[in-house]
């Protein structure tokens, strides 16, 4: 969506990255359902108050990574993605995902993984990799546990919040992400009846 203030047509790219920052090639259909073939960026030149979508649709194989929108200007561009999840026997359900500029070094999310809940997250470092440590707190703000990893630049991690950190299982709370340069982060919120949601972070500001 062209949000340009001066009423100008905005060009603009999306690409498609792996883990470890690779390019990754998806198949990709326009507005219209019409194939574009597989891509690794798309291109295109968006009018003023104009739109355009694009659906990558699901091959069959699980395929992990990010993208990443630029386009002339700043903030002229505006990007909503709309996820899917399609299980066979169940309705599909979906969220949507508002492209902000979220590469923060300190987030907040809140997390809950009792029943029927299980909370997971995603983790994009497309800058200069560093040291993210996610710290996990209850509902009074006391800590429960931490752990640290490191990542590279392009790297993109998706992780079971239980998994990572055992002291959320069967708990609800709140999860700080600090990263050592900044991280894009999302979290997703999961029912056993296959509902979801997502969960954007709050960052977390310094006064001086």
């Amino acid at each position: 969506m062209n949000t340009d203030d001066e009423g100008l047509p905005v060009p603009y790219t999306i690409s498609f990255y792996k883990d470890g920052g690779l390019n990754m090639a998806v198949h990709v259909l326009d507005g219209n359902g019409r194939s574009l073939g597989t891509q690794t960026i798309i291109s295109n030149i968006v009018s003023y108050l104009g739109v355009d979508f694009y659906t990558l649709p699901h091959g069959g194989q699980t395929n992990i990574g990010y993208a990443v929108i630029t386009a002339a200007g700043f903030n002229t561009v505006m990007v909503n993605a709309v996820l899917t999840q399609r299980v066979p026997g169940r309705p599909d359900f979906q969220a949507s995902v508002p492209s902000l500029r979220r590469f923060m070094d300190a987030m907040r999310i809140p997390f809950r993984n009792t029943r029927p809940y299980t909370t997971s997250l995603a983790i994009a470092d497309y800058f200069l990799g560093g040291v993210v440590t996610i710290i996990a707190r209850d509902t009074t703000g006391a800590e429960l546990c931490r752990t640290s990893f490191e990542m590279e630049e392009g790297d993109h991690r998706a992780i079971i919040l239980s998994d990572a950190l055992s002291c959320t299982a069967g708990r609800a709370g709140l999860i700080e992400i600090n990263a050592q340069y900044g991280v894009a982060a999302i979290a997703f919120l999961f029912h056993d009846f296959g509902a979801f949601t997502t969960q954007l972070p709050f960052e977390v500001c310094c006064f001086f």
